[in-house]
């Protein structure tokens, strides 16, 4: 029997992948960029545990492999919803349902309660008020940012599958142009697309990424391709 996972190895400073995606796609004082990103940030992230797989084919589907429990909130609530759920749905839905449902608060109270995001609400529309969040300890985004700088633009050895994927979700998300010049990263357009054909990362997780990005180019238009209905 497989042992207990503790949710893989840090990106740095004990964030995990999909708290490294809600930094990067966070709008402080405002919503956080490109919810496809971080719903394949999940989903890529119980790839890499080995508690899920994608299952080879057009449909893509998504397998449970181990029903343990990681040992991380975020991640365990996700695979929860995934084991309970009444039939096998495309990886599609699962990117759409973890980036579209309240996971992106969950991510942002944890780090919350690590001291590096606080949260603010704001009046929107007269009336009503919105939760955002906003940064308290800059360093880990920071440091993140270095990383994926290093990753995109030099030509050092190719990088850990974390910062692999990260890349990659964050390129399909649009996210990479909101920290990056646009131009400097057309001319790493080849180095990208070598990042997120999976010459970095396992063949599973590769196709996660692919959902993410199918799903951040067709947008809200996913919701309905994805077979997303609720459960």
């Amino acid at each position: 029997m497989q042992e207990p996972f503790d949710a893989g190895p840090p990106l740095l400073d004990d964030l995990h992948l999909h708290e490294g995606m809600a930094l990067i796609a966070l709008r402080e004082g405002a919503p956080a960029r490109s919810c496809f990103a971080l719903g394949g940030a999940v989903l890529a992230a119980l790839c890499l545990c080995g508690r899920l797989r994608i299952v080879p084919g057009w449909k893509g589907l998504i397998e449970v492999v181990d029903r343990m429990p990681t040992g991380e909130a975020v991640l365990d609530y996700c695979l929860g919803e995934v084991v309970r759920s009444r039939r096998r749905r495309r990886a599609m839905h699962w990117v759409v349902w973890f980036g579209t449902n309240h996971e992106y608060d969950m991510i942002a109270a944890g780090l919350c309660r690590r001291g590096i995001l606080r949260p603010d609400d704001v009046r929107s529309w007269l009336f009503f008020t919105r939760r955002v969040y906003r940064i308290v300890d800059p360093e880990p985004r920071r440091r993140l940012l270095e990383r994926l700088d290093e990753c995109v633009f030099g030509d050092a050895a190719p990088p850990d599958t974390e910062t692999g994927v990260l890349v990659a979700l964050a390129d399909a998300g649009e996210l990479l142009k909101v920290h990056f010049p646009e131009k400097r990263l057309r001319d790493r357009r080849r180095h990208l697309g070598e990042i997120a054909a999976g010459h970095v990362v396992s063949d599973t997780v590769s196709r996660a990424v692919e959902k993410a990005r199918q799903a951040a180019g067709s947008g809200t238009a996913a919701l309905t391709s994805s077979g997303y209905s609720g459960g």
